[in-house]
């Protein structure tokens, strides 16, 4: 019971926080709107009710490959803004001086964030045509995104060293690029929210109303 209501509670606040990530995305792709975050954050949870209408994760599986596709768009564009960057001796590379407990501490917390995905892993095992594949497509999966995880921020702290910028996307200036760019990481964003908030409402509706909960109706 209390791992049930962790998780539960877990996948509600985080999918709080893709709300706010998202709307800073949709204040990035428009920048010369000067669109508060509060309205931002409407607009997202307006959009995000579109998808969630889904039933299951096999439903919403073209939304995930389709949020792969923009991920990797979104971190080519990166990399191609940061190739103009002259690299090596401009810049310094050791530990910062202001890194203290509670800035590793969030820096660490970033990292474990970026690979919190497989918390539902349970509800993906329950949906596979082939359950016996999952662990394979886990460890290829984290594979994958650790290899470019490492490559992408060693590249960039080659390049800019201490002046690294916190957030990938500061790398982009203002313009159609940073729109698109923003536009690819907001579909990312949508992508990953209908799984964990499908999680939460399919736990509910088990809850509140078991009888129809693996029915396509719509009542």
């Amino acid at each position: 019971v209390m791992a049930h209501w962790s998780q539960q509670i877990y996948l509600v606040l985080t999918c709080g926080l893709y709300v706010l990530l998202a709307s800073k995305s949709l204040q990035l792709m428009l920048y010369d709107y000067d669109l508060c975050q509060p309205i931002a954050g409407l607009i997202i949870a307006a959009i995000f009710l579109i998808p969630a209408q889904l039933r299951n994760l096999h439903e919403i599986s073209f939304i995930a490959l389709l949020s792969f596709l923009c991920i990797v768009g979104y971190i080519l564009i990166c990399l191609h803004e940061m190739s103009g960057h002259e690299g090596g001796g401009g810049t310094t590379m050791n530990v910062a001086d202001d890194t203290d407990f509670a800035s590793f501490s969030s820096a660490l917390m970033g990292i474990v964030f970026a690979f919190s995905g497989i918390e539902v892993y349970l509800e993906f095992i329950a949906e596979m045509k082939d359950p016996e594949n999952f662990y394979k497509a886990l460890r290829l999966s984290l594979g994958t995104v650790g290899l470019v995880y490492i490559c992408v921020s060693s590249y960039t702290y080659w390049l800019f060293g201490q002046d690294t910028p916190p957030v990938l996307t500061k790398v982009i200036k203002e313009g159609t690029t940073l729109r698109v760019a923003n536009g690819m990481l907001l579909v990312h964003l949508v992508a990953t929210y209908c799984i964990k908030q499908q999680v939460v409402l399919r736990a509910a509706q088990v809850a509140i109303s078991p009888k129809n909960a693996n029915s396509s109706s719509y009542n």
